[in-house]
C-alpha cells in the first residue's frame, strides 16, 4: 500500500503535541499542520534513509525522475514522493504541476560522485531538501548529510559547501555548494499564490523509470498505485524533451525545455522576475516575449553593454548568453543554484539562438519555430 501516517517528533520537548509550537512535526496522521517547527533530524519525517551511500524511500515513498532537471552544479539527484494513505494528486493541464494533497512530503537529496567518470561512482551526499504540502501551502526545509553520511541535520540558515567534482571530462570543478537558506528557498519556489513546486509538472513526468519490477511509465505507474488521478489516456499525455537527449526533441526544443525548468518559474507571468517582461515558458510562442529583439527593462553590469535579450543569429550579442555564460554575482542566471557554469546547457542554448531567424533591424517573425 502507499502512504500511510508518519509519527510527529519533537525537538523541543517529549511531551509536546503534534501541531503546537512547541512540537516539530513531520506528518502527524495525515498531515495539516503548519510546521512551525521543523524537526532537527530527518529522519523523522520517515520519509528516506541512506545506507552504504545509496538513498532510499521508505514507508511506501516512491522515487521519480524528470525529462529535464534543474542544474544544480553538477550535483547528483534522487527525487520521491509520499502522500497520506488515501489520498491522491490530480492530474494537471499541461505547463502545471500537480495539485498534491495536504501532507504531501516531496524530497530531493543532492550528492556528488567522486569521479563522474566511473561506472558507478561513490555519491557522498551534501543535503536533503524537504518540501511539505501543509495547510498553509508549501513549506521547505534543507537538512545538510554529516561527513560519516548517517544523519542530516537541519539546517535553516543554508550555507556554502567547497566541493571537488571529476567531471565527465575528466577536468576537476571546484565548486561553491549552497545549500538555500529559507529566503532563498522561496524566491526560486515563489509563485503569486506563495510557495510552489517547479519539476512535477505531467509533461515532465512523463518518461520511463526503473522500478525493482521492471520499466514503466510514471504517469501510468503512479496512476496504477493511486496516488494520481484523472490522467486521461496516454495519447493525450503532454512530454517535455530531455534537454541532453537529440532523440526527444530538436534543437529549439530542448533549448526551450531547459529554459523552462531552469529559469521560468521566474521568467513568467507570476514569477519572480515577471516584471521583466522575458518570458521562457516551454509553450510561449511570441519571440519577443521569449527574448527575440527585446530590450532589458534596467541597464547596468548585468547586461553587459548588449541591447538585447536575444539577438537571432548572434549568440555573442544576447544578453541571455552572456549571462548563462557568467558567475560573477548581480550578472548569472540564474541567480541561485549554480557556482559554475553549465557549459553543456550553454552550448545548446547558444545553438538555438543561432538558428533563429530575422535580426532586430526588422519586425521578428511571428514565430521562433519553437516548441508551440
Amino acid at each position: 500500500m502507499f502512504g500511510g501516517s508518519l509519527a510527529s517528533c519533537s525537538s523541543k520537548s517529549s511531551d509536546a503535541q503534534p501541531g503546537t509550537d512547541a512540537a516539530a512535526t513531520c506528518v502527524p496522521g495525515g498531515g495539516t499542520a503548519a510546521f512551525a517547527t521543523p524537526p532537527d533530524d530527518l529522519s523523522c519525517f520517515g520519509v528516506v534513509e541512506l545506507k552504504n551511500g545509496v538513498i532510499s524511500p521508505l514507508n511506501g515513498g516512491v522515487v521519480y525522475e524528470l525529462n529535464t532537471p534543474l542544474f544544480s552544479d553538477y550535483a547528483t539527484k534522487l527525487r520521491t514522493v509520499w502522500l497520506p494513505t488515501g489520498t491522491s494528486a490530480k492530474w494537471a493541464d499541461d505547463g502545471k504541476v500537480l495539485e498534491f494533497p495536504i501532507g504531501t512530503v516531496i524530497t530531493k537529496s543532492f550528492g556528488f560522485p567522486d569521479d563522474a567518470r566511473k561506472p558507478a561512482p561513490k555519491v557522498k551526499w551534501v543535503e536533503t531538501r524537504v518540501l511539505v504540502r501543509a495547510d498553509t501551502g508549501w513549506v521547505a526545509y534543507p537538512y545538510v548529510w554529516n561527513d560519516a553520511q548517517t544523519k542530516a541535520t537541519l539546517q535553516i540558515v543554508g550555507g556554502l559547501f567547497p566541493i571537488d567534482y571529476v567531471h565527465t571530462t575528466g577536468e576537476t570543478l571546484h565548486l561553491s555548494y549552497l545549500v538555500p537558506n529559507a529566503l532563498q528557498c522561496r524566491k526560486c519556489h515563489e509563485t503569486a499564490g506563495g510557495m510552489g513546486l517547479i519539476g512535477p509538472k505531467t509533461r515532465n513526468l512523463n518518461r520511463t523509470h526503473h522500478y525493482d519490477d521492471g520499466d514503466d511509465n510514471q504517469l501510468a505507474r503512479w496512476t496504477k498505485l493511486g496516488i494520481l488521478t484523472g490522467a486521461p489516456s496516454a495519447s493525450a499525455w503532454p512530454k517535455l524533451p530531455a534537454w541532453d537527449d537529440a532523440t526527444t526533441g530538436t534543437v529549439p526544443e530542448r533549448a526551450r525545455a531547459f529554459l523552462d525548468v531552469n529559469c521560468a518559474h521566474c521568467h513568467s507571468e507570476d514569477g519572480g522576475a515577471r516584471t521583466t517582461g522575458l518570458v521562457l515558458r516551454y509553450d510561449e510562442t511570441d519571440p519577443h516575449k521569449t527574448g527575440s529583439c527585446k530590450n532589458p527593462v534596467a541597464a547596468g553590469k548585468a547586461t553587459g553593454g548588449l541591447l538585447f535579450d536575444v539577438v537571432p543569429g548572434k549568440p555573442d550579442e544576447s544578453i541571455m548568453i552572456y549571462r548563462l555564460s557568467s558567475t560573477e554575482a548581480g550578472v548569472m542566471m540564474p541567480e541561485l543554484g549554480r557556482s559554475v557554469v553549465h557549459k553543456e546547457s550553454l552550448d545548446l542554448i547558444r545553438q538555438w539562438v543561432t538558428g533563429l531567424p530575422g535580426t532586430c533591424d526588422s519586425p521578428p517573425p511571428s514565430s521562433d519555430a519553437g516548441p508551440g
